[in-house]
């Protein structure tokens, strides 16, 4: 049995101001998907201009997610928290400064890119510490959504109690805590102490071999199945933070009830992870992950039958954050064990511009359903769609001779 220290269990010391580190920054992205389609509709924006707004914060990931992964690998994942997290911090405050679409669409493109890429970083460095066990990952899920579904709750509140300025204040307060705890991982643990190359501003700028050494990734069997589900499984969340709330809104609910709501699923996908590594024994995990996909955009995709009935839409956030949540470990987990330690980074840059793509799209393409066809028609359209790419997904795994030798 193999007894090499890089293979040992980590210490709480690093543990657990990694997992609240990545409370606090998964909980400030929930916070932010819930609250601007909120405000924007409670402006009488447009469908068409709110999808706008809400795919251009994942337009800058999409080109820069892999050069910040790059980045990670070579200056560090805690530094790039604490580079991208700053940024953030400065920023909510200006959107009850501005509250007029080009502003607004020029804040999403900037904090898109800060929260993402300081994202990227927490997830790098739990990639790392856990060496993609499938049951430590389930632990940081669970822990890390517990961000994701008090942030929602808490945002919801403050917006119906002292407004858009209470809210966006109270998304920089979150974002302080959140560095605070990257301040206080021991750098030694996660093998970055020691000095670091300088970070010049000639490092900021993507260069074309960063990108084809990541997607050469994609050679490998196991990193190409999570990439293709992530696209697609992943506009789920561009949804919720979409039209789902806009379409609840209509409905005349308030922000607490929305938020509470937008919670529910969160709760769930921080639950469901503690049963992912008994699962993956149960079900192969390169057919949980389609499946489980699936069934999250089918719970979504119905969300106009459930007539606006609040235990209804409560059951089926239920049913969708258990099979958000058992996939996620089992797609961190599958990229984790299959990629080299000092190319984690890369890796998890590829996945978050391949989930980028989706959020980007989903939205805008969602608008011009909605405003063509009505929002319970973009519903539907859009949830058949996505779930016929899943089958095919399914379809080249079935064929696949890496997961099925018979095939």
């Amino acid at each position: 049995m193999s007894t090499e220290p890089a293979l040992a269990k980590p210490s709480l010391r690093v543990m657990v101001p990694t997992f609240i580190g990545g409370t606090f920054g998964n909980g400030l992205f929930d916070a932010l998907h819930f609250l601007i389609p909120f405000w924007a509709a409670k402006m009488g924006m447009p469908p068409a201009e709110i999808g706008l707004i809400v795919g251009a914060r994942y337009a800058l990931p999409c080109l820069f997610s892999i050069h910040g992964g790059v980045l990670i690998d070579r200056i560090g994942a805690r530094r790039m928290c604490f580079y991208f997290g700053v940024p953030t911090l400065l920023l909510a405050p200006l959107y009850p400064v501005m509250p007029v679409f080009t502003a607004l669409l020029v804040l999403q493109l900037l904090l898109g890119l800060s929260t993402t890429l300081g994202w990227i970083g927490v997830q790098t460095m739990a990639a790392r510490i856990t060496r993609g066990d499938t049951t430590l990952l389930g632990r940081f899920a669970f822990v890390y959504q517990l961000g994701a579904w008090t942030a929602p709750i808490l945002i919801g509140l403050m917006f119906d109690v002292f407004g858009a300025w209470g809210a966006f204040g109270t998304i920089s307060v979150w974002t302080g805590c959140y560095l605070l705890f990257i301040y206080l991982i021991p750098a030694e643990e996660i093998q970055e102490s020691g000095p670091r190359p300088k970070l010049h501003f000639n490092d900021l700028i993507p260069k074309l071999g960063e990108y084809k050494e990541a997607f050469a990734l994609l050679a490998i069997p196991a990193v190409a199945l999570s990439i293709a589900v992530t696209v697609v499984r992943h506009t789920t969340t561009p949804i919720q933070g979409s039209f789902y709330v806009v379409y609840l809104e209509g409905l005349d609910m308030t922000g607490t009830t929305i938020g509470l709501i937008c919670a529910v699923v969160e709760v769930l996908n921080g639950v469901a992870p503690l049963a992912s590594g008994k699962f993956e024994r149960i079900i192969p995990a390169h057919w949980a992950v389609v499946i489980l996909s699936i069934g999250a955009i089918f719970m979504i995709s119905i969300t106009p039958l459930l007539g606006g009935v609040l235990a209804f839409l409560i059951i089926a956030q239920v049913l969708r954050g258990i099979c958000q949540g058992l996939a996620q470990p089992l797609l961190f987990g599958m990229i984790a064990r299959s990629v080299p330690l000092e190319l984690q980074g890369r890796s998890i840059g590829l996945r978050t511009t391949a989930n980028r793509i989706g959020c980007t799209l989903i939205p805008i393409i969602m608008g011009v359903l909605v405003d063509w066809l009505g929002i319970e028609m973009g519903f539907y359209v859009t949830g058949a769609g996505l779930i016929f790419l899943m089958l095919v997904i399914g379809y080249f795994v079935r064929r696949s001779k890496t997961f099925n030798p018979k095939a």
